[in-house]
């Protein structure tokens, strides 16, 4: 059976697990997240860079 001071002293423990997994998670989710706006910065730069090509393309493209 477990006494009442050893509820006491896990307490503190489970809050700090709690605490530093929540942290972790905080991290994980925000690495995550600068990782697809990284991406979604590097796909639109992309697209900018393409763009004069595809227009210059399609003005100098042959009439049919």
């Amino acid at each position: 059976m477990t006494t009442p001071q050893a509820l006491q002293i896990r307490l503190p423990q489970q809050l700090l697990a709690l605490a530093l997994s929540a942290l972790v998670t905080t991290a994980v989710v925000g690495g995550l997240l600068g990782l697809a706006e990284a991406d979604r910065a590097a796909l639109l730069a992309q697209h900018l860079q393409s763009a004069p090509q595809a227009i210059a393309q399609m003005l100098l493209a042959p009439q049919a």
